[in-house]
């Protein structure tokens, strides 16, 4: 939020600024509406289904963040963290679910989830690392990269599983 916020300011001015940080709240609101949404999805619908179209989502209004004006911006943001609660959500539980079938459970869960440790310590820093020298809409798009990649990764390991099923059936 500190970058975007900072983002913000400088391309659409203090007014904007401070309309961006009121509406934080709503923020929230939308990371409590993607978790609900995505408890109640997981249900219904296979979790990797639900996953990869929220990581679709989320890549593709991240990318439009890029070009936006500030009324577009806001929504976009709001949608990014209804799409993003509900990609970790489904994310967490199908790996729970996943581990839960393997010989050693809690290793497998960790080497899963390792990815938001490897987000925290590593790609954070680097960012406002970045920030001092790149703008803030080149850092969105080479995270967009990353973002393919990490689908194409977790696709793989989603159709290896489903491969493994089919072999021990």
């Amino acid at each position: 939020m500190l970058l975007m916020s900072s983002f913000i300011y400088n391309k659409f001015g203090e007014v904007s600024w401070r309309i961006f940080t009121s509406l934080s709240f709503m923020f929230m609101i939308g990371v409590f509406l993607g978790n609900l949404l995505a408890h109640n999805l997981s249900d219904k619908i296979k979790k990797e289904k639900v996953f990869l179209i929220g990581v679709s989502s989320y890549l593709f209004l991240m990318f439009l963040l890029t070009f936006s004006d500030f009324f577009v911006l806001v929504l976009l943001y709001f949608s990014l963290s209804v799409f993003g609660s509900l990609c970790n959500f489904t994310y967490t539980s199908y790996v729970a679910e996943y581990s839960k079938n393997l010989k050693n459970k809690t290793f497998k869960y960790q080497l899963l989830h390792s990815y938001y440790s490897l987000a925290q310590f590593l790609f954070v820093p680097l960012g406002y690392y970045l920030y001092a020298s790149l703008s803030i809409e080149s850092i969105i798009i080479i995270s967009c990269f990353f973002f393919i990649i990490s689908i194409i990764l977790i696709s793989y390991c989603i159709l290896y599983e489903g491969i493994e099923k089919r072999k021990r059936i």
